[in-house]
């Protein structure tokens, strides 16, 4: 959840995924590519909140993550 690919995935998509099948023109798949992105920022942030919370509750103050590794995997996005 919290790596590389998964933020920057929707960046990367072709311009024939389904998401852009309603986008007439770049300026719009544009847009929606930013509002993709903007939707995986989020949902990783909500996960290390989330995270955050369950540690809390347990007594653990550290959330030890890697980040931006390129080795670290997600089927999130089939790019």
């Amino acid at each position: 959840m919290i790596n590389k690919k998964q933020h920057d995935g929707p960046l990367m998509l072709k311009d024939d995924r389904k998401e852009f099948q309603k986008c007439k023109t770049d300026e719009e798949r544009k847009e929606t590519r930013k509002e993709l992105h903007k939707r995986a920022r989020a949902k990783c942030a909500a996960y290390i909140v989330s995270a955050w919370q369950f540690l809390h509750d347990e007594g653990r103050d550290e959330i030890l993550a890697p980040y931006n590794f390129e080795y670290v995997q997600t089927l999130a996005f089939d790019i």
